[in-house]
């Protein structure tokens, strides 16, 4: 159904910008087409993924989710990473959290971590936002990431 397991992984990440409307584009092509082991998508714009748990199972998909939306009102607001991962992988959640304190919490940055134990690996999606005015430097935001986050 995925591809045949090997010792090699396919991973992409991808800037989603909005799960629900990008559907056919998240099945029929980065799923069926790339037919990737593992997914990360960032900027979700949901508070959860409930309506495609069942169909991303029955294509031997499972999903690891974090929202920084809390209802659906906050739905223009960036935000919220998953990790799509293969159904015969064994993962564990490292890190679902917001970004440090000195890392503009306000503008949700976010950091969503598994471990694919068969793997020996830990897998992060990450988003930042680019987002760039007097009040909040994106260079400078990336610097005190980097600086600042211990994974």
């Amino acid at each position: 159904m995925i591809g045949s397991p090997s010792n090699e992984l396919t991973i992409i990440t991808f800037n989603i910008n909005g799960i629900k409307s990008k559907q056919s584009f998240l099945f029929d092509y980065l799923l069926a087409k790339q037919k990737p082991d593992i997914l990360c998508l960032q900027e979700c714009k949901t508070t959860h993924l409930k309506f495609i748990e069942r169909k991303l199972s029955k294509i031997g998909y499972s999903v690891i989710f974090q929202s920084s939306i809390q209802n659906d009102t906050d739905l223009n607001i960036s935000g919220g990473n998953a990790i799509i991962y293969r159904s015969d992988f064994t993962v564990e959640l490292i890190t679902d959290k917001k970004c440090p304190s000195n890392v503009s919490v306000e503008f949700f940055s976010r950091i969503l971590g598994v471990k694919l134990v068969d793997y020996g690996l830990d897998i992060y999606s990450i988003y930042l936002p680019a987002y760039n005015s007097k009040k909040f430097n994106c260079i400078e935001n990336t610097e005190r990431f980097q600086k600042s986050v211990k994974i």
